[in-house]
C-alpha cells in the first residue's frame, strides 16, 4: 500500500519543509506572492481597480448624499420651528422676507452644499489618483520583470555565442597544433636542426631544439601531438636559459634552404596559436597552453632567431647577414 505524498507547497501544520505548516495554507489562500505568480498584470490591475471602486469611490459619494440629506433635514427642522416674531413657523417667516434677505439665505444653503460636494470631489480625485499610482506601480513591476526576463534571455544567448566561439577556437587550436608538429617533422627533413655548441668555462656544452624523427602522420593521436609540443616548448626555454647562463657560442645552426624558412614558419604557427587566446578559448584550453608554457617558448624562439651568429649557411659556412 503506497503512502500518498503531500503536494509541494501544501505541507501540513508543524512540518519542517519549505511549504509546510501555516505557510502552505497561506500560499493556498493567496497571501503569499507566489500564489499570484500565474496571474497576469492586467488581472491584478483590474482586481485593484474593482477594490478601489467598492471601497473608495462609493464612500465619498455616499458621504455627499448623506451630508446633503442631513443639511436638508436640518433646514426642514429649522423651517418647522415656531417663529417668535410672526407667530407662525420659520418657513412663514422666510416667505415674508425681502428678496435680498431671501437670496442671502438661499445662497448660504447653496454654498454649504457646494462646499460639501467640493470635499466629496477632492476625496474622489484622491482615490482616483491613488488607483492610478497603484496601476503605474503594477506596470513598473511588470516592466521590471520583463526587463529581467529579457536580460536573462540575452545572457543565455551570450553564453551560447561564447560556447560556440570557444568550440570553434578549440577545433582551430587542434588543427594549428598538428600543423606545428608537422613543421617540427620538417626540421629533420630540411637539415635545419637548431644545434648550438659552446662552453661554460672550459667545459663544452651542446644544446639543440626539439625535433621529431620520422614522417608526419595525420592519424597521429592528439596525446602524441601534445607530448611533442611540450618537449619542443621545453627545449626552447632551456636554450634561452643556456644563453642567460653565459654560454659562449661556438657552433651554429646550419641552413640549407635559406634564412629561417622552417624556423620562421614555426614562429608564425606559435603566434597564431597564441592569438586564439585573445579571440576566446575555454578555460581548459587556456590552461592547456599555460601548462605548455607557450608564451615563454614563443619569446625564447624570437630571441634565438634574433641572434645572427647562431645561423650559418650550410654550403658556405659563413654567418647569415
Amino acid at each position: 500500500m503506497s503512502e500518498e505524498l503531500p503536494r509541494p507547497g501544501t505541507g501540513t501544520e508543524g512540518s519542517a519543509g519549505p511549504g509546510g505548516g501555516r505557510a502552505g495554507a497561506a500560499c493556498l489562500a493567496g497571501d503569499s506572492p507566489l500564489g499570484n505568480r500565474g496571474e497576469s498584470g492586467a488581472a491584478r490591475i483590474r482586481r485593484a481597480g474593482e477594490t478601489g471602486e467598492r471601497g473608495r469611490n462609493f464612500t465619498p459619494i455616499w458621504f455627499g448624499v448623506l451630508g446633503t440629506l442631513t443639511i436638508f433635514l436640518v433646514v426642514f427642522w429649522l423651517a418647522v420651528q415656531p417663529s417668535a416674531s410672526s407667530g407662525g413657523d420659520k418657513l412663514d417667516e422666510f416667505w415674508s422676507l425681502e428678496l435680498n434677505a431671501m437670496g442671502d439665505a438661499l445662497a448660504g444653503l447653496a454654498s454649504t452644499l457646494a462646499f460639501l460636494w467640493l470635499i466629496v470631489t477632492a476625496f474622489i480625485q484622491k482615490n482616483e489618483l491613488q488607483e492610478q499610482r497603484n496601476e503605474l506601480e503594477l506596470a513598473r513591476g511588470e516592466s521590471r520583470r520583463m526587463a529581467a526576463a529579457l536580460e536573462a534571455q540575452a545572457e543565455v544567448f551570450r553564453d551560447e555565442q561564447r560556447q560556440r566561439r570557444q568550440n570553434q577556437n578549440q577545433q582551430t587550436l587542434r588543427r594549428k597544433s598538428r600543423i606545428l608538429v608537422r613543421q617540427l617533422h620538417e626540421l629533420n627533413k630540411c637539415n635545419t636542426l637548431f644545434e648550438g655548441d659552446g662552453h661554460i668555462g672550459s667545459g663544452p656544452v651542446k644544446f639543440r631544439l626539439y625535433s621529431i624523427g620520422g614522417s608526419y602522420s595525420a592519424l597521429m593521436p592528439f596525446e602524441e601531438v601534445e607530448n611533442h609540443l611540450y618537449e619542443f616548448s621545453t627545449s626552447l626555454i632551456d636554450a634561452e636559459f643556456a644563453l642567460d647562463f653565459g654560454i659562449d657560442l661556438e657552433g651554429s645552426v646550419r641552413l640549407r634552404l635559406g634564412w629561417g624558412i622552417i624556423h620562421g614558419g614555426i614562429q608564425l604557427s606559435m603566434r597564431s596559436i597564441l592569438a586564439l587566446k585573445e579571440e576566446g578559448l575555454s578555460p581548459a584550453d587556456s590552461e592547456w597552453l599555460s601548462e605548455l608554457q607557450f608564451d615563454a617558448a614563443e619569446r625564447a624562439l624570437t630571441r634565438l632567431l634574433s641572434i645572427r651568429k647562431l645561423w650559418v649557411d650550410e654550403l658556405t659556412g659563413e654567418d647569415l647577414k
